[in-house]
């Protein structure tokens, strides 16, 4: 999934095989999602003033 407002990212969920079947979504097609428990996960390095 690509959020809409920003394309060329990836927004990846996971949920179950059976309720991913049941939504019958297809490749293409627009969905709206809400977080349950999100978490971000932020690239680290080795030199924290790199970042600034």
């Amino acid at each position: 999934m690509t959020p809409h407002d920003n394309p060329s990212h990836i927004l990846e969920a996971h949920l179950p095989a059976n309720e991913f079947r049941q939504l019958g979504v297809q490749e293409g097609d627009s969905v709206r999602v809400s977080p349950r428990k999100a978490r971000v996960f932020l690239e680290t390095v080795d030199d924290p003033a790199a970042m600034i």
